[in-house]
């Protein structure tokens, strides 16, 4: 999008995703540090559904009409890629785009600068076609990056095995398969969902507070809120271990 600026993105949200929550998506669209006019290329939709919004009738409807009017997305790929077909069309555009983000600076509320010189993709879908656009782009610090439910009932990553040279980190593993070129970044979800929920509570002017800037985008605000107040926190115990986890849910409709 840097490098073409005829690169449009659309981006599909459920409200109660718990799995890829949307507003870390807003996040980052917010901090990307674009001209007005690249911020004009990206199209945020929000579905009242969660990870798999397409089993519920009303999401996937409007899905299918926000997909209808994609022509414009679509034609841009065929335009940029046209000897490929779909799926080595995906690989292609992330490809571009990490190569593009290497040594990208962004631009911090204080006005500093910091380096991008890490880049985490999720794989958790798309997998082969996202994980060879990584490869192909030779970029030398990117993580393909999977969210796991670490529950009451599962083992905690502190019991997970990792090979040689690789690292375990705060309710994260950082390590590499065999049958992989690049690294893996294992996030814990639970874990991190309910830490990013508490930082939120904690007052502004703590240095363990998490904010969110550009207040002159109530509607990202609201999305949040929603995000917040929807879903719900339940501390689980297992009976055969006694561990207790805090496990992200969305209630039944209606609640």
């Amino acid at each position: 999008m840097i490098t073409n600026s005829n690169h449009k993105l659309f981006v599909a949200s459920g409200h109660y995703d718990l799995a890829t929550p949307y507003f870390a998506m807003d996040y980052t669209v917010n901090h990307l540090g674009l001209s007005p006019v690249r911020d004009n290329n990206i199209t945020q939709r929000y579905y009242p559904a969660g990870h798999m919004m397409y089993v519920h009738e009303p999401s996937i409807q409007q899905l299918r009409n926000d997909l209808i009017n994609l022509a414009q997305l679509k034609n841009t790929f065929e335009t940029v890629y046209p000897d490929l077909g779909t799926g080595e069309q995906v690989t292609a555009a992330v490809r571009d785009a990490t190569r593009a983000l290497n040594g990208w600076e962004f631009r911090r509320p204080d006005g500093s600068r910091v380096e991008l010189n890490v880049i985490g993709v999720d794989i958790g879908f798309e997998s082969d076609r996202v994980y060879a656009g990584l490869v192909e782009s030779g970029h030398k610090n990117v993580l393909a990056v999977r969210g796991v439910g670490v529950t009451a009932s599962k083992r905690p990553m502190a019991g997970y095995s990792i090979k040689p040279g690789g690292r375990r980190g705060n309710h994260w593993i950082l390590d590499r398969d065999s049958s992989r070129e690049l690294p893996s970044l294992k996030v814990d979800v639970n874990y991190w969902k309910t830490q990013v929920h508490r930082s939120f509570l904690i007052p502004m002017e703590s240095d363990d507070a998490l904010r969110l800037y550009k207040v002159d985008r109530p509607r990202q605000h609201e999305q949040i809120a929603k995000q917040w107040t929807r879903e719900r926190a339940k501390l689980i115990t297992d009976n055969s271990s006694g561990r207790s986890v805090q496990e992200w849910f969305l209630p039944p409709s209606g609640n």
